[in-house]
């Protein structure tokens, strides 16, 4: 559960402040991300609690009661006997545990998306990953290099971080998606919305080629509607909210 109080600045060290308001949301990065693939593979429920379209896949997390989490998205509607296609790791649950999971992820041939970086981070963690979704700071700790470099021409090229979203394949296919305009009102699970987002593309690609540069364009839109309302998972839209 995220708590949340509003305040007119970011505190100082050492600043107290009084908040103008207080609120309490469910969040949890995993669980986050789990909810986002559910609301963003689907319309909204209607009044009688039934809703159209998604897709034919499960969702599955567990976690700590610390918060700390991991899910898997499996095929069928219960998801029942069936090997998951992709996991979704956060490297926010012991590092132990992150290299266990992922070893057995990688003998099994399941596709495998890391999010997040740090610098205790061996580089047993990246071993065979498909996808790798990480923010400026944690671009910056993988390139060994301050932020402010990544503002460069230079530096977008040297680690994948623009204004925007950039990425890179292993075939060198690379690109960068301009942010998208929005009315920021809490940034909370903005980054868990585009992890969703990008996983549905990608486990949903099946037999057919990724495209890599939709699904960001995809994700980045997600993520923009989720900062322009207050709470985590809460402000995660529903597939039918976004033109995609």
């Amino acid at each position: 559960m995220d708590l949340v109080a509003y305040v007119p600045h970011h505190p100082l060290p050492g600043e107290t402040l009084t908040a103008d308001a207080f609120a309490t949301s469910p969040g949890g990065k995993g669980a986050n991300q789990a909810v986002a693939c559910a609301k963003l593979s689907g319309a909204r429920p209607h009044l009688d609690g039934s809703a159209t379209g998604g897709v034919p896949w499960s969702i599955w997390w567990a976690g700590d009661f610390a918060g700390n989490n991991l899910k898997k998205l499996e095929v069928g509607s219960k998801g029942e006997g069936k090997l998951p296609d992709m996991l979704i790791m956060q490297l926010e649950i012991p590092f132990e545990t992150v290299l266990a999971v992922l070893g057995a992820a990688r003998r099994r041939g399941g596709c495998v998306v890391e999010s997040g970086a740090g610098e205790e981070v061996a580089g047993g963690a990246y071993k065979g990953l498909a996808h790798l979704v990480v923010n400026e700071t944690e671009a910056a700790i993988l390139g060994e290099v301050e932020e402010s470099v990544l503002d460069t021409e230079e530096g977008i090229e040297r680690v994948a971080r623009g204004r925007g979203v950039y990425y890179m394949t292993k075939t060198g296919e690379k690109g960068l998606v301009p942010a998208e305009k929005a009315t920021v009102v809490d940034t909370t699970a903005a980054g868990d919305t585009f992890v969703g987002r990008y996983a549905l593309d990608a486990v949903g690609r099946r037999e057919g080629e990724f495209d890599i540069a939709a699904a960001v364009r995809k994700a980045n839109k997600a993520a923009a509607k989720t900062v322009e309302r207050a709470g985590a998972q809460d402000s995660i839209p529903w597939r039918d909210e976004l033109e995609i």
